[in-house]
């Protein structure tokens, strides 16, 4: 029919006129099989060659999706019009093949045709698409697309030799040197222009907001707002998304929110807020900025809403923890007839996985609730056929995930026929979160066998390794070394090492591990690392015990420009808590102190309360326990009460107080915290129970025993071993037996010791070697602490024959090396059954050096039975460890008492006066 028509008009201008407006309407409709007639028709009668419609040709065929048609078209006609080589470069920009484009532009200047203005239009527009695919590079803090830059300017500068940057041009300059990320090219093109349209003033207001200058873009777009220039839907579009990501940024959301308010009457008065674009960003603009009911408001103004409209209240209110009103927009969605797409379930999946991540629903019915929603979405996803949606499996994968719900995660996940890198980190990820990390680690080998690893997936992959070095296994942290050096070794390849998020990981992963080297050697390649990165590199070096090099780096992190968070700051003062190990005490003020640490930790405690994490309660915890292992209980004690009553830094100074054996002043302030109405958790009840232990206050211990029962805490192992411990060294082994017994059977070697110390402070060895006998039955491996209460009973027993067999199959039976306990508690053994000179060959036989607690055992005894001579040895041999240790002089002065050598007693009390030790004794 359509050949008919055209080939019987007989004016051949009236023909093309038809064939033009045959081929726009194909255009408009995307038809190209009647596009495909008008050509045959145009062939047949010789049209085809004609320049006008040849180009629409080209034009309609790039439209309707066949490039391969508009380059026949395109050979078939003149190389030398410019028309031609116009429309074909638009073709394959608008197909998303830029690269294309611009190769041709590089052939038609060969051919040595001319461009013209809309060429340059064209190739500009290539050279945003190739922008818009170009990994950035950081220039002075910007990212850069630095070979689409410099495109785009040689293609100004060309154009702007020919004369040919007229308004058209002018505009994509803006836009496209505004991709890639040179704002100050894209504004200088715009102030040389002489006349600004709503194109110009969009593509500048775009480019700021694009690259988070957001406050200069809301100035552009009200400087528009005073020109003749009327803002179009698209100018409002980029205006609200400026709005937004301001209010994403700012601390204060009030300001942004009355820009915003600002720019939403303007787009009434232009009768342009109902534009579905306008609107969607109006309803996000609105979550951003914190303003529920206006989104609401905007949202509710207009009762036919798109699926984007959905989409984006659907967001907003998960976002804005609104999990409650987005699950019922859900269903109110699906009751209008609307089909919900992809972005629908994402939406709705983001709502049920923020219910699930609330610390309250790990703890109650939400979860539950939660998930039951999840299976329902899936269902529905299921029935609109979106499951196989990569972003929707991913986040039904997520959210199966963190529900504990391992199989169904691993169910979605093998129903997919295609999974990209996206669906395999997820899942990753998901057994990584429940605690399963060799399952994650096999599934990342399984990945590399189909799909490319990302630097996301990498990170997951490395969280995984991190996971499995937690692990208290030495194998484990050798496993988890080797797979993590793998990994980072692939990443490396990939050109992702230097990525901040896997360096990190690596940095974590390393540190953990104890591979120091490895650690510096991936942090060093960092370009600039974030303060997670040397927060890893601290709290490794102090783990490592290091802590010299870890305070140096607390301060080199700053000098870098970085700033400390918690985590930061709880890395130092671990440091400094390390540090104060390895320190000498110095006695100040009548406390014996380890100044120096102490300084250090003054110094971070200082700096963290002048940046505001000071009151944080693992700050505050960490500074109680560095305080305390300082020797400052008095700095402990005044952090914790400058808390809001946390549980943890009173545990820490408890804890503290025991540790520096002031055990009523941990029951004091156990006490204080009990009147702020701080509830003990049990990790306190454990430490108080110490501190009642070791003032053997069992009434006290009574009442923490009626507390734990009533806190639900009396199945905690340290708990029990701790109340156990309490009423053993109380002597009340009736309780601490019964105890013991209502334990389940499964009890660690702790709790048998425990029990057994009780008995073996009252001398009942048979109750001792009933004990050992039930360890070695139970299938427990008795440790240190178990021989040391063995030789204790058989101290106290006078069994020497058994606890001089005991002492040898302790290490050649048990494989428990001999520690300076043991040697004391077969020193004491002996020393009690007047064997002395065999005491004297067991320390001469020690593995390890003798201390001034060996000699003063062996002295302790020779005073027992009047043995000057042994007494000398071991007297002369603890003056060459402390020559001013008055109880030794005491000791010796006895013993010479003690068998008549008065004169040898006057001269040791002389050299007493004379050292000074007179007071100390």
């Amino acid at each position: 029919m359509h050949c008919r028509r055209f080939g019987s008009l007989k004016d051949p201008r009236a023909k093309i006129s038809k064939l033009l407006a045959g081929l726009k309407e194909s255009t408009r409709a995307r038809d190209l099989e009647r596009g495909k007639i008008i050509h045959a028709e145009a062939a047949g009668t010789g049209e085809e060659l004609n320049t006008f419609v040849a180009s629409s040709l080209i034009n309609m065929y790039a439209k309707c999706g066949s490039m391969e048609d508009a380059r026949k078209v395109f050979d078939k006609s003149s190389p030398q019009d410019v028309f031609l080589w116009t429309a074909l470069l638009s073709g394959y920009v608008d197909s998303g093949e830029a690269e294309i484009a611009l190769g041709l532009f590089s052939r038609m200047k060969a051919s040595r045709c001319e461009p013209s203005g809309h060429t340059y239009a064209a190739v500009l527009k290539a050279c945003s698409s190739v922008a818009s695919k170009e990994v950035g590079s950081q220039v002075e803090g910007r990212v850069m697309k630095l070979a689409a830059l410099r495109q785009g300017m040689g293609v100004h500068c060309e154009a702007a030799k020919r004369g040919c940057v007229d308004m058209v041009v002018a505009n994509m300059l803006v836009d496209t040197y505004a991709r890639c990320g040179s704002l100050w090219d894209s504004r200088g093109v715009f102030d040389q222009m002489r006349y600004h349209d709503v194109v110009s003033w969009t593509s500048l207001v775009w480019g700021y907001s694009q690259h988070e200058e957001f406050e200069v873009a809301l100035e552009l777009f009200s400087c528009m707002m005073t020109t003749r220039c009327v803002p179009n839907a698209r100018s409002f579009v980029v205006a609200l998304k400026a709005c937004s990501g301001m209010a994403v940024n700012k601390d204060s959301k009030q300001e942004t929110l009355e820009t915003g308010r600002a720019i939403h009457s303007h787009a009434t008065k232009l009768r342009l807020d109902s534009e579905v674009a306008v609107r969607s960003c109006l309803i996000e603009m609105y979550f951003q900025c914190g303003s529920v009911e206006d989104a609401r408001k905007v949202f509710e103004s207009t009762q036919n809403h798109d699926v984007a409209s959905w989409n984006t209240m659907l967001l907003g209110y998960a976002r804005d923890g609104e999990e409650e009103a987005a699950f019922q927009l859900f269903e109110r969605m699906k009751s209008t007839g609307i089909h919900p797409n992809a972005q629908t379930y994402l939406a709705a999946l983001r709502a049920c996985t923020n219910v699930i991540a609330r610390e309250e629903a790990k703890q109650g019915d939400l979860k539950v609730v939660a998930l039951a929603k999840g299976i329902e979405i899936h269902s529905g996803a299921e029935k609109n056929g979106l499951v196989s949606d990569k972003l929707v499996a991913s986040s039904l994968i997520d959210m199966y995930a963190k529900c504990g719900e391992m199989r169904e995660a691993r169910r979605t996940f093998d129903r997919l026929q295609q999974r990209d890198v996206v669906v395999w980190t997820t899942l990753i990820l998901g057994y990584t979160q429940n605690g399963q990390p060799e399952l994650a680690l096999h599934l990342y080998e399984q990945m590399l066998e189909t799909c490319v690893p990302d630097s996301q997936c990498f990170v997951a992959a490395l969280k995984a390794c991190v996971l499995l070095a937690t692990k208290n296994e030495q194998s484990s942290k050798a496993l988890s070394l080797e797979k993590g050096s793998f990994i980072g070794s692939q990443a490396a390849k990939a050109g992702c090492e230097s990525d901040a998020f896997v360096g990190a990981a690596l940095v974590d992963l390393y540190t953990r591990c104890g591979s120091m080297d490895n650690a510096r050697h991936v942090f060093d390649k960092l370009h600039s690392p974030g303060a997670v990165s040397w927060t890893s590199m601290i709290a490794g070096y102090a783990q490592k015990g290091q802590c010299e090099v870890a305070i140096q780096e607390f301060y080199r992190m700053q000098l870098e420009g970085c700033l400390p968070v918690t985590q930061t700051y709880i890395a130092a003062l671990k440091a400094c808590s390390g540090q104060a190990a390895k320190e000498e005490s110095r006695r100040e003020d009548g406390r014996l102190l380890k100044v120096q640490s102490l300084k250090r930790t003054r110094a971070v405690h200082s700096q963290a309360t002048a940046t505001g994490f000071g009151l944080d309660a693992y700050v505050a915890s960490t500074l109680v326990d560095s305080y305390s292992k300082c020797g400052s209980m008095f700095d402990a004690h005044r952090v914790c009460a400058s808390t809001e009553d946390s549980v943890v830094a009173w545990t820490a100074l408890v804890l503290g107080y025991v540790q520096n054996l002031d055990s009523e002043a941990a029951l004091e302030a156990f006490a204080e915290m009990r009147s702020r109405g701080c509830q003990p958790d049990s990790q306190l009840l454990g430490a108080v129970l110490k501190a009642c232990s070791d003032v053997a206050a069992v009434e006290g211990g009574r009442e923490v025993h009626a507390l734990v029962l009533r806190r639900g805490f009396e199945s905690n192992a340290e708990i029990t071993n701790a109340l156990v411990d309490l009423y053993g060294k109380s002597g009340l082994m009736l309780e601490a037996q019964h105890l013991f017994d209502s334990i389940p059977a499964c009890k660690s070697i702790e709790t048998w010791t425990t029990l057994m110390g009780g008995y073996s402070r009252l001398g009942d060895a048979n109750r001792v070697f009933d004990l050992l006998h039930a360890i070695q039955e139970s299938g427990v491996k008795p440790d240190g602490i178990t021989f040391t209460y063995v030789l204790a009973a058989c101290s106290h027993a006078g069994l020497v024959r058994q606890g001089t067999d005991y002492f040898r199959l302790m290490v050649s039976k048990y494989r428990v090396e001999a520690e300076l306990e043991h040697y004391h508690g077969m020193i004491d053994l002996l020393g009690r059954a007047n064997r002395l000179e065999e005491a004297v060959e067991v320390v001469r036989s020690m593995r390890l050096q003798p201390t001034a607690v060996t000699w003063m055992t062996l002295l302790s005894s020779c005073k027992k039975w009047k043995n000057v001579c042994i007494a000398e040895l071991a007297f002369g041999s603890l003056l060459e460890l402390d020559q001013r240790h008055s109880a030794a002089h005491v000791l010796m002065g006895n013993i010479y008492a003690s068998v008549g050598m008065w004169e040898k007693k006057h001269k040791l009390l002389h050299s007493i006066v004379e050292a000074g030790l007179a007071q100390d004794g």
